[in-house]
């Protein structure tokens, strides 16, 4: 299916007039502590006071000021709860194809009867490249307004004007320039902000990445049972920690 790029729109209602971007494929993903009722859950023969619920929702991103800021809409697509021993086995079932168990709570009348495959993401100018765009902006601006000052102040010159009208472009023309080294250093300093963000996001991912690799790499190690992990050498962790703890009992003796 061919990219679809975010259509852009302005919300009148809202004093920053920041843009606004949908797209069928935007959304979040919210996790939540559930609690009481006793609640029966697939994968478990216990009743569940406590577990997780997981939502799904559509949503839109909103950009200003080189940020980027995503709301979800409060009404999920589908929303499931999982046990907590489940999301843990969850977190360590990448590739796993059989996946983990949860039990529906909210989700289309049709389940997966009529699934449809949304356009990929038509990429937007970046937050580095936005904020470059918002940088060259204020600048003009703020050099603009100068520039404004000093011309007033000369025709007002030339045109031999006196008295208070004159002292009041004066005054226009010093805060303006007074200014400028203030407004272009939080100008910079925004630039740099953003420009550290997208270093830290990246540096995130690849840690994730790596991370996610080690743990692909250590669970084929032990073929997927992940009961190994709860071995040292040839023996079950809880069966050596048992012996230990033999041993000193009978050296107390």
């Amino acid at each position: 299916m061919p990219k679809q790029k975010p259509i852009k729109r302005i919300d009148s209602n809202d004093p920053t007039q920041r843009d606004i971007y949908d797209h069928p494929a935007f959304g979040v993903i919210r996790l939540n502590n559930s609690h009481g009722g006793g609640v029966t859950l697939l994968g478990s023969d216990l009743k569940h006071n406590d577990y997780i619920t997981l939502e799904i929702a559509p949503a839109e991103l909103h950009r200003s000021y080189g940020e980027n800021h995503v709301f979800g809409t409060r009404i999920p697509i589908i929303k499931v709860a999982i046990t907590h021993a489940n999301f843990i086995a969850l977190s360590q079932s990448v590739g796993n194809s059989q996946g983990v168990p949860v039990t529906i709570h909210h989700a289309p009348s049709t389940l997966n009867k009529d699934v449809v495959v949304f356009p990929d993401i038509d990429p937007l100018d970046s937050s580095l490249e936005m904020s470059k765009d918002e940088l060259e902006h204020q600048l003009k601006h703020h050099v603009d307004n100068a520039l404004k000052a000093l011309s007033e102040l000369t025709e007002a010159v030339k045109a031999k004007r006196t008295g208070k009208a004159l002292l009041e472009l004066v005054n226009t023309a010093e805060n303006q320039i007074s200014l400028l080294p203030s407004n272009l250093s939080s100008s910079i300093s925004f630039a740099k902000d953003v420009m550290d963000k997208t270093a830290h996001e990246a540096e995130t991912n690849a840690r994730a990445s790596i991370q996610m690799r080690i743990t692909e790499m250590g669970i084929k190690s032990i073929d997927g049972d992940t009961t190994k992990l709860m071995q040292v050498s040839d023996t079950p962790l809880i069966e050596g920690i048992k012996s230990v703890e033999d041993k000193d009992g009978q050296n107390e003796k």
